[in-house]
């Protein structure tokens, strides 16, 4: 039996929180060591939009169903990934086990606020009409629910929310707004930094949206109206779901070349938060973007990583791993995909070490912009302009930001979770293969920056110690008897 499976069959001893992350310029970095951290993250949203049920009693959510993310967590940990991004949240709903399985792993959770129920998002045909104190009260009630997990670093305030000229015309002021309001109540009633964004649509080739507005975007919702780095209605990052690098395509034929440039200068984080061209539908995707991304010094200087598309497969065919049940993604056997299998060999063949090595103390960083119209390409095609066009808050949510909302349910870490699944996991050629997935406990100040029970790993945290082997040291000594006992009856 291995030390990492005698863990997982006991139960985890109390790990300690993640390394805090906060932004510098055009990255994220660890407070503690000032080292750069690169977003290598997956969508997670098993079952897809109906992994969101919000029926009476009996609703759920991603991360309130243990045994789907205690099989989840154990493998993407195998895949190096060190954060997921979850889309649709009951923020009354208890995560404690699930956020503290992830914390454990060491993956970072990057949350979108909105949910399809009405009231909980921006209605993108009529944004006006559904920002409100009902829709501000469930977006707060959100960051309630989580703000006391020390691995929730970012909250999207809206996704996709600008898809053609109308709503190019009449959204960006609400997302600005939107963006304002859930940073000024983080720093309100949060004791520390929780990142605020956007994720975009990439409409570089829609034509009803404009060519341009994508960059128009950036440019409305990273300026700054004063001129100030600490305006609170300016998003502290921009991202984009982008999939215009497909199959064998090359980094030319793909479009990189001209995001680098359009957002070479950028004063604020930019990273993909969707990525994984899944054209032709059916064929695996090689993931070739991953060298590029990671390994190409124009990309690594000016983005900050990405989320591939999607952990599990679902009707759209973008998935990484296949559920045997597709209507109980809890308690389902799980099989890895050829997906999976070339994403953890693109993982495997970067460089991390030396991306880990880079330090924000040599950064050259890039002030925000004022705010201007005339920084707005696409102004004659209608794209929004005004900047005093961003809407208060509205009078009737004044009470919430002053007093905080009441009805979430607080999170915070455990001090001991289960790490055991009672589901089966196969790979890709239909072998079982739980024994290579148990869940190994990261400790103190590492992040799963390498596939920490797939093997010799790396950690984001001070020292060159790998993840895997550290915690096999420091859990050896406490663990021997227990172990040696377990031994014996083998």
């Amino acid at each position: 039996m291995r030390l990492s499976t005698a863990l997982a069959a006991l139960g985890a001893t109390a790990a300690a929180a993640l390394p805090q992350v906060e932004i510098k310029g055009n990255q994220f970095y660890f407070t503690g060591n000032g080292s750069e951290f690169k977003i290598r993250g997956l969508a997670y949203q098993p079952g897809g939009q109906s992994a969101f049920k919000s029926d009476g009693n009996d609703k759920f959510d991603p991360l309130s169903r243990p045994d789907q993310c205690r099989r989840d967590a154990a493998v993407i940990q195998s895949l190096g990934a060190n954060v997921i991004r979850v889309y649709n949240l009951h923020a009354d709903l208890n995560h404690d086990e699930c956020v503290t399985v992830f914390n454990n792993a060491g993956i970072y959770l990057m949350l979108d606020v909105n949910s399809p129920v009405v009231n909980t998002h921006i209605n993108k045909e009529n944004a006006k009409s559904t920002y409100h104190h009902g829709y501000l009260e469930n977006i707060f009630k959100v960051v309630e629910a989580f703000k006391g997990y020390s691995n929730v670093i970012a909250f999207f305030a809206g996704n996709e929310v600008i898809d053609d000229k109308k709503q190019a015309r009449d959204n960006p002021p609400y997302i600005r707004a939107v963006t304002r309001d859930l940073k000024q109540y983080i720093k309100k009633h949060s004791d520390r930094f929780i990142a605020v964004g956007y994720a975009a649509t990439d409409t570089r080739s829609a034509s009803g949206a404009g060519k341009d507005s994508v960059v128009d975007l950036w440019n409305y919702l990273g300026c700054s109206i004063e001129g100030e780095e600490d305006d609170m209605s300016r998003a502290d990052f921009f991202a984009v779901n982008i999939y215009s690098w497909c199959g064998d395509a090359t980094f030319e034929e793909s479009g990189y070349p001209e995001l680098v440039k359009d957002f070479e200068k950028t004063s604020l984080p930019i990273f993909w938060s969707e990525h994984g061209c899944n054209e032709p539908v059916g064929s695996p995707r090689p993931f070739n973007e991953i060298a590029a991304m990671y390994g190409r010094d124009d990309m690594v200087k000016t983005f900050a990583g990405g989320i591939v598309f999607e952990y599990t497969q679902e009707d759209n065919k973008f998935g990484l791993v296949k559920m045997a049940d597709t209507k109980d993604t809890e308690s389902s056997d799980v099989e890895l995909m050829k997906d999976f299998d070339n994403l953890s060999k693109q993982y495997d063949d970067v460089d991390w070490n030396k991306i880990k090595n880079i330090k924000t103390e040599n950064m050259q960083v890039v002030p925000p912009p004022k705010c201007s119209s005339d920084m707005i390409l696409g102004k004659s095609n209608g794209f929004a302009s005004d900047f005093s066009a961003i809407p208060s808050l509205p009078s009737e949510a004044q009470g919430f930001m002053d007093d905080g909302v009441t009805g979430a349910s607080p999170g915070k870490l455990m001090d001991t979770v289960d790490y055991k699944f009672p589901q089966n996991i196969m790979d890709s050629n239909g072998k079982q293969v739980n024994a290579q997935f148990a869940l190994v406990e990261m400790p103190d100040a590492k992040v799963n920056d390498a596939p920490s029970n797939k093997g010799p790993g790396g950690s984001s945290g001070d020292g060159d110690e790998s993840a895997a082997s550290s915690v096999a040291l420091a859990s050896a000594a406490l663990l021997a008897p227990v172990v040696a006992a377990i031994a014996a009856v083998l």
